[in-house]
Parts: structure tokens; sequence; C-alpha cells
């Protein structure tokens, strides 16, 4: 088998793994929603790494408050990472791409407010540990 055709079935294999539990999650028996936990029932470590290792998307570890290059609308924008980009990218995944992976589709999700909110709060927190 080709190099090709191992690359198109691992990226197949990717994508559907990609926020495949999402819907079916357990949420904490204690009513709690933690932004660790989302992102590990709801798949996001399956695409976005927190140790600096670019995956199917962008690594999520070294993001906050840097300056980067999105493609929206087919044009080249440079954007800050802060809480209303991070919010953005999870609420409507397919408004911008960062540059590199703008040929590659996140799952829509179907996280409530308050879940979008710990699951930024927590990427920020990853980002504050490792400065």
């Amino acid at each position: 088998m080709g190099r090709f055709m191992l690359y198109l079935l691992f990226m197949g294999a990717l994508l559907r793994g990609c926020g495949e539990n999402r819907m079916d999650s357990p949420k904490p028996g204690n009513g709690e929603i933690t932004g660790s936990r989302l992102f590990s029932d709801y798949g996001c470590a399956k695409c976005h790494s927190l140790e600096g290792e670019a995956l199917y998307g962008p690594p999520l570890d070294e993001v906050w408050q840097k300056m980067i290059q999105v493609t929206r609308d087919d044009r080249k924008l440079d954007m800050k990472v802060d809480r209303k980009y991070l919010i953005r990218s999870i609420e409507d995944p397919g408004y911008e791409k960062a540059s590199g992976f703008e040929g590659r589709t996140m799952p829509e999700t179907s996280l409530t407010s308050r879940e979008t909110k710990a699951l930024v709060d927590y990427i920020i927190s990853v980002n504050e540990a490792n400065p």
C-alpha cells in the first residue's frame, strides 16, 4: 500500500475519532463541570496537543495571548488568541482556520455556554502553567 493511501487511512480514522464521544460523554457525577474532563471526554485531545505538538489541529498549550494568523473567507488575518477567540473557535469552528490547518475540519460541538467557558478556562490555565 502506498504512503499516500496510508496517509488517507490515518486521516480518515483520525477524523472519525475527533469528538466521537462528544454526544454521549458522561458528565462528572457531582454536577461539577471541569475543563480537563471536558477536554478528555469530548475527544479534544485526539486532535489538539497540550504539549506543543501539532496533530490534526493546532497545539493549544502555547497560544494564549499570542498573535496567530488565521484564514477567514479566503483572507489571511492576524488574530490575538484571547478568551473571545477561543470561545468563537469552539462554538463556530468553521468561522476561521488557523494557518496551516485550513483544509481540516473541527466537528461542531454540543457544549453549553457553561461547558465552553470551563473548557476555555482549562486551555488558559494550561497555557499559564507553561509560560
